[in-house]
């Protein structure tokens, strides 16, 4: 039997088979192919969304980082389309708020906007995230976290997400020089440190190394007691003095530090009701910390003067709910009559 040649001597068979393979390995290499140039345009395009977002970002962050304070009333945070408005050195304004249209972050300084954007992406999400300061006011701000979401024009690049921490390094509310990252006292212009812990600032602390938060002086000589060996003798005469001394010294003008009566009252104790009543009726001169501390100590009070103390309207009810405790566990520590 014979085979079949063609022309070129091959045969049919053959001719087929290199269709077939003509007809497989063509399509094949041309998918490898096209998806190799849209991967390499993901790439390109990716790596320039990146370029840019970091742009948007360093911009953001050089504004927060330079600013005074952060204006709460007109800020946006934890919002998609966030908005944060800065209060400057200089006092001047800058608003920084996402379109949510063109997608793109504007800036607003001086009446004038402008866009910060990019030819390749678009800005999903704009979050500002507030850091407070250690008391949580609310008007105090120490750094922002934001937070971007940003999105390539092409339908081919992923969504990309970017956090930054931008702490207000100059940033000082009360003005007083020291920013609000490091002042422990950012309303306060007069004081920012406090080296022993005490909530006394050390511009004002009578003892500034030495925790004394009721400012202690019993001498009267602006050297706190915890820093003034000679302040213990002084404080032992006042032990079991007449009442119309102590009443006297409670109505002393000008008065004697709040701190001082307060020790003296409790190393008085027990009390009069008269004399406590005077002690009560000083406010504002004596501090709420204080005025708690005498009437605990002075358990149990006469019914007219608890009843009088539990209707005190700048009385904490925290304070209240110790003095009522002392009250019940009180059983032979009250005024009798003596002195």
């Amino acid at each position: 039997m014979k085979k079949i040649l063609n022309n070129s001597g091959v045969t049919f068979i053959e001719l087929l088979l290199y269709i077939s393979i003509f007809l497989v390995i063509v399509p094949l290499l041309l998918t490898i192919s096209v998806n190799a140039v849209q991967l390499d345009k993901r790439h390109n395009i990716e790596k320039q969304i990146n370029i840019d977002s970091q742009f948007m970002i360093e911009r953001i962050f050089n504004l927060i980082t330079s600013t005074k304070k952060i204006d709460m009333a007109n800020s946006a945070f934890n919002d998609t389309e966030g908005k944060i408005s800065l209060v400057m050195q200089d006092d001047s304004i800058i608003n920084i708020i996402l379109n949510p249209i063109t997608k793109k972050i504007l800036i607003t300084e001086g009446g004038v906007t402008s866009a910060i954007s990019s030819d390749n992406a678009r800005v999903e999400k704009l979050y500002f995230e507030k850091i407070s300061d250690n008391l949580n006011d609310p008007d105090i701000v120490l750094g922002v976290n934001v937070r971007m979401e940003i999105g390539g024009l092409e339908e081919l690049s992923v969504l990309q997400n970017y956090v930054i921490l931008a702490n207000l390094e100059l940033g000082d509310f009360d003005e007083d020089g020291t920013p609000d990252y490091f002042d422990k006292f950012p309303r306060h212009p007069e004081c920012s440190g406090d080296a022993d812990n005490d909530g006394i600032c050390d511009e004002l602390d009578n003892c500034p190394v030495n925790f004394n938060p009721f400012q202690e002086d019993f001498d009267g000589n602006n050297i706190g007691s915890a820093c003034d060996s000679e302040d213990y003798d002084y404080l032992v005469a006042f032990t079991c003095s007449p009442d119309q001394f102590l009443l006297d010294l409670i109505n002393e003008t000008p008065p004697i530090p709040t701190g001082t009566l307060k020790n003296v009252l409790m190393s008085a104790s027990p009390l009069s009701p008269d004399v406590l009543w005077a002690t009560i009726t000083r406010d504002p001169l004596m501090s709420e910390g204080n005025l708690k501390s005498v009437l605990i100590y002075n358990t149990k009070l006469p019914d007219d003067v608890f009843d009088a103390v539990m209707e005190m309207e700048y009385l904490p009810q925290g304070h209240k709910n110790h003095i009522e405790q002392a009250q019940e566990d009180a059983e032979d520590y009250a005024w009798q009559g003596q002195t």
